[in-house]
């Protein structure tokens, strides 16, 4: 037999395997034809069909690249790996979309395919200027309708998209497809309410759609409205052999906003099962562990997410990620990638209202303007702000929260704007139309985020600042505002931002925190005034198995001694204390506290001896409550941004020799602070000396700083 003989009987073979699913199978013979044909098109484009199915998309990129370099102006192998790159390289799927946009003779289902890998791109323009030109040509079936309504809701027009997406649903007979796009434009438009009435719609006329079941529920989810969205997504998985990974990352979500944690990785770990490389679920089961301490599997998944985020696979989210790794390179390779997949820079270009007021008008994007964590840092500096140099203007993502504390804060704003019910594309030109010269983030990938507002340039300069401490990935995030402690000049490479440094610690604080009415004592606590107490009141998803087997040695080396943990959920406690067991460690010497007001949070330090911080995640707003109260706390030196604030806080009060470099030395620590009364009390007075003299709970000198570096980017923007 020939090589052609030989090569068509691998590939006839290979067909007929991948007729009746045996994509593995197939892959092999389809890779044995290419040796005997290897300029075959038929057989390459098969091959890389196979991979993609079976998710191995870095083997998918190399077969891709082997035909291109044998055919380099192939327009549909460099289309194939434009749509392979747009997650993981989207510059370069750019770059290769517009070689096949220069090409000629394109057809309308050329065209469309390529608006519809633009419109993925978040190039808004691109593709509806794409799917003109294919208009042109012929009309455009249901697909190319769909396509030309996303577009242009990239580019801010909905009204325009909802007309399109209606006049194509009185002119066709098969609507179920424009009905959900319908239902999809309302949503992105900030029009909850009447997309959750579309989709309600749809399930009265066939309660069966699975499609609709699980996007109804994700707007419910949107809600706050768990239960009711955990019915439809349990129900789509009902019909779907409880396989439809979209149902099962949605239902996750749903049970954690139902706080049972146990079930959202019940889901989440289905899901993981079933499609190893689903975006970002393996780093979303882990963090659900962490927050029940649930450590079973904790090497394994770190392994596992570090191998898939250096081979290109959206493996974790930006936030849980840092509350384990210790690389800076690894965190950045998380964001980037998460960034790119989700909140890619829409292209294009800031036109905004110009600012006549002779003020340089600052826009703050936070979801918590209520008694949180980061309003107790910023509540200060908004105070502060000079007003005759800046105008002030806030941007809610979370509805009004009608508390005396809330409308302190919104007091100090020369416009307070709700923007929970717009959409990223409405919220953008509202504050285009506001004139905002600088945009800041305080939310980053925390809380109520909006990185998809930011990522349409409503603001000519836009900075990422203490909400999410660590680099958002994103070139439309131009600054972020730090101090030379917790990133270092050798770590700028790690930061897609410009960075500004401040000349003090880069958390603002508030010097009047709210007064508890009477004293807190150990026995408040259910303690004996006997007992030394060792607190951490940090996050228990910052726990690592690691760090708390540190936290039993220091109990086992110190009998008098317990610890105190803001922990509360009921699973959480019961995993420590299991724990604990194992460690010969009794239960009643660990003490779980709840959540409560925030005087009385600041009042429970008096209870406390030692405040232990944890790693690689330190405490930030905790740790500076700690101080504030006047409790030494001893730290482990991290490797990143969030495992360097302890060093940051503590030396802003001459206490950074409490932040050690090794457990052992934290170990060391920890038992002198337990057995030496008289060390205790010295540390406790050079804190108390400390705060005094410091500059860490001074808001107007902080916020002066933080304005001379305003004015400097502001400056830099308009001569730019």
């Amino acid at each position: 037999m020939s090589n052609n003989e030989i090569a068509k009987q691998y590939f006839d073979d290979a067909t007929k395997l991948m007729e009746t699913d045996n994509w593995g199978e197939a892959t092999e013979l389809l890779k044995q034809a290419l040796v005997y044909a290897p300029r075959r098109r038929s057989i390459r484009l098969n091959l890389v069909a196979a991979l993609i199915h079976l998710e191995r998309k870095v083997e998918a990129e190399q077969s891709l690249r082997e035909a291109l370099s044998m055919f380099p102006e192939d327009g549909q192998f460099t289309y194939l790996l434009a749509r392979l790159l747009v997650e993981t390289k989207p510059e370069e799927s750019f770059k290769l979309s517009k070689t096949i946009i220069a090409q000629e003779n394109l057809g309308s289902e050329d065209l469309i395919s390529l608006g519809l890998l633009l419109s993925d791109l978040g190039c808004g323009s691109e593709a509806l200027d794409t799917f003109e030109k294919a208009e042109r040509l012929a009309p455009l079936p249901i697909v190319g309708l769909i396509g030309k309504a996303r577009a242009l809701s990239r580019v801010s027009k909905y009204k325009e998209a909802l007309e399109l997406i209606d006049h194509a649903i009185e002119i066709h007979t098969e609507v179920e497809d424009l009905l959900f796009e319908r239902a999809h434009l309302l949503e992105a438009s900030g029009d909850i309410t009447g997309s959750l009435s579309q989709y309600n719609d749809l399930l009265a006329a066939n309660p069966l759609l699975v499609e609709a079941l699980i996007n109804r529920g994700n707007v419910l989810n949107s809600l706050g409205l768990f239960a009711q969205a955990a019915i439809d997504l349990k129900k789509a998985l009902s019909l779907t052999a409880n396989t439809e990974p979209t149902a099962l990352f949605n239902l996750s979500k749903s049970y954690n906003g139902l706080k049972e944690h146990d079930k959202a990785i019940q889901a989440l770990e289905q899901l993981v099962t079933l499609y190893p490389t689903y975006p970002s679920a393996k780093g979303i089961l882990l963090h659900q562990k962490m927050l029940c301490c649930d450590w079973k599997d904790y090497d394994r998944l770190v392994t596992e997410i570090q191998a898939d985020l250096i081979s290109g696979i959206t493996a974790a989210e930006p936030f849980g990620i840092q509350a384990w790794a210790d690389s800076e390179f690894l965190i950045q390779k998380a964001v980037t990638l998460y960034t790119h997949k989700f909140y890619p820079l829409c292209k294009s270009k800031y036109k905004g209202s110009r600012n006549s007021s002779g003020k340089i008008r600052i826009g703050y994007v936070c979801g918590e303007y209520r008694e949180h964590a980061t309003m107790i840092l910023m509540a200060g500096v908004f105070k502060a702000h000079n007003k005759k140099i800046f105008e002030l203007y806030a941007f809610s993502t979370t509805a009004p929260s009608l508390t005396d504390y809330s409308r302190r804060i919104m007091s100090h704003f020369d416009s307070f704007n709700f923007i929970h019910n717009l959409g990223d594309q409405q919220a953008g030109e509202l504050i285009r139309s506001l004139g905002i010269d600088i945009l800041i983030n305080l939310n980053g990938y925390y809380g109520a985020y909006r990185m998809g507002l930011f990522s349409l340039r409503p603001a000519p300069t836009q900075i990422n600042f203490l909400g999410f401490p660590g680099t958002l990935g994103a070139s439309y995030m131009d600054y972020i505002i730090v101090d030379k402690t917790v990133v270092p000049k050798d770590s700028a490479q790690f930061y897609s931002e410009k960075i500004i440094y401040l000349p003090r610690c880069y958390q603002p604080n508030n010097e009047m925190r709210p007064a508890f009415n009477g004293s807190y004592s150990k026995e408040m606590l259910g303690l004996t005034s006997s007992e030394f107490v060792f607190a951490s009141f940090n996050n228990n998803y910052k726990l690592t198995p690691t760090h708390f087997t540190l936290w039993l040695k220091i109990l086992e080396m110190n009998p008098h001694s317990v610890l105190a943990l803001l922990l509360d959920n009921s699973f959480g406690q019961q995993n420590i204390l299991n724990i604990a067991d194992m460690n010969g460690i009794d239960s009643s010497r660990i003490k779980f506290l709840g959540r409560c007001s925030l005087a009385e949070h600041l009042a429970r330090h008096q209870a406390v001896d030692v405040f232990l911080d944890t790693a690689p995640y330190n405490g930030h707003t905790t740790l500076s409550d700690a101080i504030w109260m006047g409790v030494p706390t001893i730290s482990l030196a991290g490797t990143t941004f969030p495992g360097r604030v302890s060093k940051s806080l503590l030396s802003a009060v001459a206490m950074d020799d409490l932040v050690v470099r090794t457990p052992e030395e934290y170990l060391s620590l920890a038992t002198r602070v337990a057995h030496d009364p008289k060390f205790l009390a010295d540390l406790r007075e050079r804190l108390a000396r400390g705060i005094k003299v410091s500059k860490l709970f001074d808001p107007i000198g902080y916020t002066l700083e933080l304005e001379a570096a305003l004015r400097d980017v502001f400056i830099s923007a308009q001569t730019s």
